[in-house]
């Protein structure tokens, strides 16, 4: 493990394949770090007697990859085990082949289109909707997808909801749970030095 107190600036790796996988490893901490400040965290509960550097994160339940980089295998399984949770992409059924394939529509759009929703039921009514957690408005969005389907009541498969699971966390995952709360420590460190 690392200690940030004794932890030393490197201005360049002598081996740049080092190089590209701390700048991924350093992003994708990033996004684990902010992301586990804003999840609700009630399904992780916490242990006083337990140092925060073994405290059990917040998870992210899913992560969708888009763009260019999505298609790179390596980097979506390194995703998977820095922000342990498993990474998806977007795939919609082609009726003439009977076959899933890649989608060719943007998923952020997708997320955005959720929030728009959310935002704007929570906005116009004051009742019981109001004070409704974004993930339980997309199950509920889900679940009327699912019935407007006349699927049945058992989970359906995640294809059917135009998404699938490209890269899942694996034995790795473990060291990066770890290393959140050191990234923080740096991050503030590095905060401090400007």
């Amino acid at each position: 493990m690392i200690d940030a107190a004794t932890a030393s600036r490197v201005d360049s790796f002598q081996d740049k394949r080092k190089e590209a996988l701390a700048i991924l490893e350093s992003q994708l901490l990033n996004y684990r770090s902010r992301s586990s400040a804003i999840l609700d965290d009630s399904s992780e509960p916490s242990n006083p007697a337990t140092p925060a550097i073994s405290q059990p994160l917040p998870r992210l339940t899913r992560v969708y990859a888009t763009g260019g980089a999505s298609a790179n295998k390596t980097i979506l399984s390194l995703m998977a085990d820095v922000l342990s949770a498993p990474v998806c992409k977007n795939v919609e059924f082609d009726p003439k082949t009977e076959t899933w394939s890649g989608a060719n529509w943007n998923s952020c759009s997708v997320g955005v289109a959720y929030k728009a929703r959310w935002g704007f039921e929570r906005q116009k009514d004051s009742g019981k909707r109001n004070a409704i957690g974004f993930d339980d408005f997309v199950r509920e969005c889900r679940e009327a997808r699912r019935r407007a389907r006349g699927a049945a009541e058992e989970e359906i498969e995640l294809e059917e909801e135009g998404i699938s699971v490209v890269a899942s966390p694996g034995e790795g995952r473990g060291a990066y749970e770890r290393s959140v709360s050191w990234w923080q420590a740096l991050e503030d460190r590095a905060l401090l030095d400007e």
